[in-house]
């Protein structure tokens, strides 16, 4: 096979689309002194197999790789500091990724891995930066994911159709879980939630059907967001563990509590009178928000000694 044409512009940058749609690419070197890769400079190579990346690289734009199914290993140098949204999305025999230093503190695109089904273990930067979106979306091969600090949001979709995921780290620089954020994710068993999490919205982990133990922070909400097609829909906690029939044990706080199933808007304010009752003040507070309803659910449920307690309390 000919040798593909050296890139233009200078040889700092392969333009956008140069190489798009060429079926006859199976390896490709990136000369020294290239510094980007433009958008979808490779989408659509199905046949490239290996690509070597300089030194001097600087920036993956976005599409770059897109729908390089055949892509089974990259190495990308610690120079490069970006990667764009969707770089490397449906490269299908990708099997390991690894982020480059250069990223360290820097935000982690939409998209960047997202429907790379082969993909069975990704390295993290030490540090990033802002909210996860769809990044990991639908890669069904992966099984341990640390999260670096730095990340505030995972949100929409972020490790949703992760079927095997069974290990996942949140770190406690992150504050609000978006929707469907770990949807389908039916490996995961274990899930703590740090405490820096105030906010969970709907569905964020629907269909997590092996979920057994799941620890959440005092005080947090779960919502529903206005984007939702049908809210009436959405039944208790915002919907976050529909299908998670397998839920055994809950922890709240400093106490632990035994489930029946799917986590509800109304089990969750039983827990916390629970903690009310024994004086934590952010359970209380929530409890006092809802009064009414709290002292109603205490009633069917026949629990007058926590009643009791948070009657004395002031609650």
């Amino acid at each position: 096979m000919a040798l593909p044409e050296r890139p233009v512009s200078g040889g700092m940058k392969i333009p956008d689309e140069q190489y798009k749609g060429r079926k006859d690419l199976t390896e490709f070197t990136v000369p020294e002194g290239v510094q980007e890769i433009g958008e979808h400079a490779f989408a659509d190579c199905t046949n490239l197999r290996r690509i070597t990346l300089p030194d001097t690289l600087r920036k993956i734009s976005a599409f770059a790789f897109i729908n390089c199914m055949s892509l089974a290993e990259i190495r990308i140098p610690d120079s490069v500091t970006e990667i764009g949204p969707s770089a490397f999305f449906f490269c299908t025999s990708l099997k390991h990724f690894r982020f480059p230093r250069g990223m360290n503190g820097r935000p982690i695109s939409h998209s960047v891995l997202g429907e790379c089904g082969a993909l069975e273990t990704v390295e993290m930067p030490e540090r990033t930066a802002g909210t996860l979106e769809m990044s990991f979306y639908a890669c069904r091969a992966l099984r341990k994911v640390v999260l670096p600090d730095g990340v505030e949001k995972i949100g929409r979709d972020t490790f949703s159709a992760c079927n095997r995921l069974e290990e996942i780290y949140i770190p406690p620089t992150v504050r609000i879980i978006g929707s469907h954020s770990f949807a389908g994710c039916m490996n995961l068993r274990t899930l703590i939630i740090p405490d820096s999490v105030t906010e969970i919205y709907e569905e964020a982990f629907v269909i997590c059907t092996q979920l057994e133990l799941l620890r959440l922070p005092v005080g947090v909400r779960f919502c529903c967001s206005r984007i939702h097609p049908r809210p009436d829909e959405v039944r208790g906690a915002g919907g976050c563990f529909l299908g998670a029939y397998a839920l055994q044990t809950v922890i709240l706080g400093t106490k632990v509590f035994l489930s029946t199933g799917e986590m509800t808007d109304d089990a969750l304010l039983l827990m916390h009178a629970a903690l009310a009752a024994d004086g934590d003040r952010k359970a209380m507070e929530i409890v006092r928000k809802d009064r009414a309803h709290v002292m109603q659910l205490l009633d069917d449920m026949y629990d007058p000694e926590t009643k009791e307690k948070l009657l004395r309390r002031g609650i």
